[in-house]
């Protein structure tokens, strides 16, 4: 009678009756990943961001869709849509994109590796001159390149 009285659809005033949840209050639907595979993916991109390589877009849902995958037990597994990792990015800010700035040409020009080579090739001459071993050579270079 209420519902007749007010114009509601039937059901949904029995489903509030009875506790369950409306459109705002019920679970998302035709999520790929669940609560645990998120926290796995934040960790995974927690880690990215501590060694300082940078999140890519790329790197988003190709770690989604394997996570998905390992989890998943018949043929096709779900995979993201084109546009998850965009909407996944927006709701977990913490991962603001960086935008690259484009590389100094000297330093492009440095990082050719006949140029690399030759360097090395100066620091072993260098190295049998003066006598140095290996044992003595201490790697303390903040650009996180090792010798």
């Amino acid at each position: 009678q209420y519902a007749r009285d007010y114009g509601l659809p039937y059901d949904r005033l029995l489903r509030a009756y009875h506790g369950g949840n409306s459109r705002s209050t019920r679970p998302p639907i035709n999520q790929v990943l669940d609560e645990a595979q998120e926290l796995a993916l934040e960790q995974f991109l927690d880690h990215i961001e501590r060694i300082s390589f940078g999140i890519r877009h790329r790197q988003v849902v190709s770690a989604a869709n394997a996570i998905s995958s390992e989890a998943y037990e018949y043929d096709d597994p779900p995979v993201v849509g084109i546009n998850w990792d965009r909407r996944w990015l927006k709701k977990h800010a913490k991962y603001n994109k960086i935008v690259q700035k484009p590389m100094d040409i000297q330093r492009k020009q440095a990082q050719q590796p006949a140029r690399i080579a030759e360097w090395y090739a100066g620091l072993y001459a260098w190295r049998g001159e003066w006598g140095i071993l290996d044992e003595d050579i201490w790697n303390f270079d903040e650009s996180g390149v090792c010798i």
